[in-house]
This record gives structure tokens, sequence and C-alpha cells, in this order.
């Protein structure tokens, strides 16, 4: 088994930005776990371009996160640059202004550490220079915007008409379990994404994005996703319970993580209900003709996995066990108790 970290780094000047050339980023780092102390996410960094002053970093880790174990802080001195950390998202803000190296030289001190010890993913960093979250998995960015009480054919609109620095922006469509993760998991809230059953009950759709027109799920409660299809929705959904035919990520107190259900284009009209839309989810890249940008870039520290198997002996017999691990060392002990 092997386990992977991923970090995304974003740099900001603004928000959204159309017609900049924005700065470029360069990020080296594909690095082993040591396990005995807080380690650097990157080797090397650079950063050239843009006018040499930066706002915002942005420092997240966005695959194989693990809330409340997994943490970032910025070692050394650096007068220019203070931090905020947010559990919830895995997100390291470094927050300027600065100039370019001082970012650079920030980027250098910032040190990854867990308390996590049964590990199923590496964790991946990334460099973003805006503010929406870049996953490497799908080379992808993805902004959560808060709008409460939105529609889902609003938010289609909205979402539509975002740019990202030359990226058409779209309502998302998740296709991954990364995806999952970083738009539900650790997203700073809940809403809308791009899919839909109301041209044809029970045929769900994705209905914006590079996907349009792409089916995803057949069926209720008891459908399934076509062959090489993604889907990811909660406990008993989708139910079309009074005409719900839009699709949306659903509130972290109800049921799985980051799931979705299916609500009406309203979703609920009371706004202490669950259901009552927050915002929604705009996704940018993949589209057709839309430029090459370069700023963000990844690293990644590879973290021991073990895997143990062994069959099964009712009364004598041989037991075989298997051990596939991506550590040079393992250790074997006669019992739990033992020295030996």
């Amino acid at each position: 088994m092997y386990i992977y970290i991923t970090f995304v780094l974003y740099f900001s000047t603004v928000l959204l930005c159309s017609g900049q050339s924005p700065p470029q980023v360069e990020v080296s780092g594909n690095q082993l776990y040591c396990g005995e102390a807080p380690m650097p996410i990157v080797t090397d960094i650079n950063i050239s371009g843009g006018d040499n002053s930066l706002d915002y970093v942005y420092v997240q880790i966005v695959t194989g996160y693990s809330l409340g174990l997994d943490e970032l802080l910025l070692t050394g001195t650096h007068p220019n640059i203070s931090t905020s950390w947010s559990i919830e998202t895995g997100l390291l803000t470094l927050i300027g202004p600065a100039s370019s190296e001082d970012f650079e030289n920030a980027i250098r001190d910032i040190r990854f550490q867990t308390s996590e010890n049964n590990f199923t993913q590496d964790k991946f960093f990334s460099v973003n220079l805006g503010e929406a979250n870049y996953l490497p998995a799908t080379g992808h960015y993805y902004l959560y915007v808060q709008d409460v009480g939105i529609t889902w054919h609003e938010a289609l609109e909205a979402a539509e008409a975002q740019e990202f620095f030359g990226l058409q922006g779209y309502l998302a469509t998740i296709t991954t379990p990364e995806e999952v993760q970083i738009t539900g998991e650790q997203a700073l809230g809940t809403g809308w994404i791009g899919g839909s059953d109301q041209a044809v009950e029970g045929v769900w759709r994705w209905k914006s994005g590079p996907e349009n027109g792409q089916i995803f799920w057949n069926g209720s409660v008891s459908g399934s996703a076509p062959d090489g299809m993604f889907a990811f929705w909660n406990t008993g959904e989708p139910n079309n319970l009074f005409e719900e035919h839009y699709a949306h990520i659903t509130d972290p107190n109800i049921g799985i993580l980051g799931s979705w259900n299916d609500l009406a284009n309203t979703g609920s009209t009371d706004p202490e209900s669950p259901y009552h839309p927050q915002g929604y989810i705009v996704e940018f890249g993949g589209m057709e003709g839309e430029p090459q940008i370069n700023v963000s870039d990844s690293s990644v520290i590879i973290m021991p996995k073990t895997e143990i198997t062994f069959n099964n002996v009712c009364d004598e017999g041989s037991v075989f066990i298997n051990l596939t691990t991506n550590v040079d060392e393992v250790l074997w002990y006669d019992s739990v108790n033992s020295n030996e």
C-alpha cells in the first residue's frame, strides 16, 4: 500500500482575475516522510513574473488530510508575513503584502506535522496564484461562493459568469473522490453542484463544464452509475422528494460528509433548515480553448503504508501472512507484549 500527501499552496493578489498576466510558480519536492520531527513541505520554490509583490499565499493539504491530526506551521522569522490556520479546511494562509522572495523564504520554512499513525494516502502540496483551491489530481481549481438562498438555476448562471486568470467558471462537476474531499469535506460551506435530472426523471446528467450532458447516475436510491462514472449520493438519496431535480452537497451535519442530495430548484425556503441553500461551488479548468496558466505547482510527501492479509484457518493448518509495504524495514514480534 502507498500513501501520498498533497499540499496546496496558493498565492493571491486578487480573488478572481481577468486579463492579467499572473506570476508563475515552480515547486520542487518529492520526499519520504521522516516521522520524527516536523518536515518541510517543499525542497525549493521559485516565483517569477508579476510585479514581485503578493498579498497572500494559501497552503492547503488537499489530498489525504486528516482533520485534527495534520497541521501546517510556519517556522523561522518572517516580519512581513503573518499566518492563519484553518483546521476545518487544512489551510494555512500566509498574509502579506510581501515580496515574492519573502514568500519563497516563508514557504521553505513551512513544516508539516501529524499525530496520525495509520496512513492510507500521501499528502500533496500545490502552489496557486489565486484564492481558488487547486487540486493536483484534476489540474482544476475550485471556489466556494457563499450566497444564502440562491436557487440552482441562479447558481448555474452565476458560476458561468466567473473567470479565473482567463479560465471559464462553471458549476462544479464532481467526478473523482479527490474532488469530493476538496469541495465537500474541506470546503468553507456546502452548496449547489452541476447535476440535474430535470430533463428525464432518474437520468442524472452534468449540466455544466466539460462534462455537460454526461450521464453519471441512472435511477433513484437503488440506482447506479454507468460504467466509468462517479457519484457520491448521501444515504437514501436521490429520492425525488417534493419534485427534487438538482444536486446539492449536503450540510456537514447530515449523513456522509461531502455527499450529495437532490433538492428542488429553491431548496428549502426555511432559513433554519439544513436544506436551505448556502451557496455554490465554482470549478475552473478543462474547457476547450482556455489558456494555459502556470499559477500552481505541487509537491508530495510519501507516507509509510503497510497492508497485512492472511488466510483463515478454522482448526489445524498453516496461516499464510502477506505483507505489502513501501517502507524499507518491518519489525515482527511474537505477541503484542513481546520484545522479540
